[in-house]
């Protein structure tokens, strides 16, 4: 009976105090890109090579890995990998983004920002202008040179040499 008082005590007291237990909350952690992966129906050596390839991409401009296919470049822009077997992302309104590869294709940079990006892309490639109408993104070289600019806002360019340009400005 003591012991049934002293019990009914402590847990008055710890309820007039706020002290209860608290629910345990699981830590997400990183993504589960071996998850992402296999519900894309990517085989093992598929995500391995696309991963290989994200790694390579994070390696030159840094940025965090955000799924198995996605760079976010500090929120200013996104380097999406293109998933074996599927199109290359869309180019969404009010963004500029470049492809890797002729007529949309291939690994895309969208620019989200007025900043100067490194294009990691060489030789023909493409490009989408989703900005406002009569936004031009500037082309620069190796030194940041000005090169050439881009058809303005609301345009696309299905093929495109990369080759001397270096530096993107979407602005």
């Amino acid at each position: 009976m003591k012991r049934g008082l002293l019990a009914m005590a402590a847990l008055l007291v710890g309820v007039l105090l706020g002290f209860h237990a608290q629910p345990a909350r699981a830590d997400p952690g990183p993504p589960d890109f071996a998850a992402q992966a296999s519900a894309a129906g990517l085989s093992g050596a598929e995500a391995q090579a696309l991963q290989d390839r994200v790694d390579r991409y994070l390696e030159r401009l840094g940025g965090t890995q955000r799924g198995i296919d996605a760079i976010d470049l500090d929120g200013r822009a996104v380097l999406r990998v293109t998933v074996p077997g599927r199109a290359a992302a869309p180019c969404r309104a009010y963004v500029f983004c470049a492809y890797a590869h002729e007529h949309y294709a291939g690994d895309m940079l969208e620019l989200h920002s007025c900043d100067y990006f490194y294009l990691p892309f060489a030789g023909f490639g493409s490009y989408r202008n989703n900005q406002l109408p009569g936004t031009a993104a500037l082309y620069y070289d190796h030194e940041r040179r000005f090169s050439h600019a881009s058809f303005g806002g609301r345009a696309g360019v299905p093929r495109t040499s990369w080759t001397y340009v270096d530096w993107v400005r979407p602005c």
